[in-house]
């Protein structure tokens, strides 16, 4: 009986112990799994890369935030919209649908998950040194969907620009931590 209480309670004081972790490995996915497939993290690693760079992670994350947000209100009125369709037409980086593509685009577009040198990669950078940035990347995209990482917007953003954009209409900044880009959300209207 006393060797039975003692595993109970062993049970017990390990059971509390991994409880916060298991919280936090079970939170929600942002985007539900059906809109989630290689493609989808793919498309997602190169907006994030074109929209904020190779560095800067919390941009990375919100980016992917303001993505899913925004695809959940297009499908309030269009509800066959894809995530991807979402990623690929709001993010001005990767070109839309453009017939010709500047060759920065070009080089985003031809990032892989297996990190190969893009087509129209700059001869004079370093791919190597580029190429574990991306496989980070890539991978951060596939943690933003098993809902891994939480939002540095706390919900509020609707939007981001860079250095070269400036707000419009009832667009306010809000502030998300250290980025690199700025993250806006959305007055309400009076």
């Amino acid at each position: 009986m006393k060797k039975f209480l003692v595993l109970v309670l062993s049970f017990l004081v390990i059971a509390t112990a991994v409880q916060p972790q298991v919280a936090m490995a079970s939170r929600r996915p942002p985007v539900p799994a059906e809109q989630w497939d290689p493609q989808v993290q793919l498309w997602l690693a190169r907006a994030m890369v074109a929209e904020a760079g190779w560095l800067h992670e919390r941009d990375h994350v919100a980016i992917a935030y303001v993505l899913a947000r925004r695809w959940k209100r297009v499908t309030e009125r269009y509800p066959t919209m894809r995530f991807l369709d979402v990623i690929r037409n709001y993010c001005a980086g990767l070109g839309g649908f453009r017939r010709s593509l500047t060759p920065r685009q070009t080089w985003l577009r031809s990032l892989w998950p297996d990190a190969s040198q893009p087509e129209g990669w700059p001869r004079k950078v370093s791919w190597r040194r580029h190429a574990p940035l991306w496989r980070a990347t890539f991978e951060r995209a596939g943690d933003f969907a098993r809902g891994e990482l939480r939002d540095p917007c706390r919900g509020r953003a609707w939007h981001w620009g860079g250095t070269i954009d400036s707000p419009r209409g009832r667009m306010a900044a809000i502030d998300c931590g250290e980025t690199a880009n700025t993250f806006y959300r959305l007055v309400p209207r009076d």
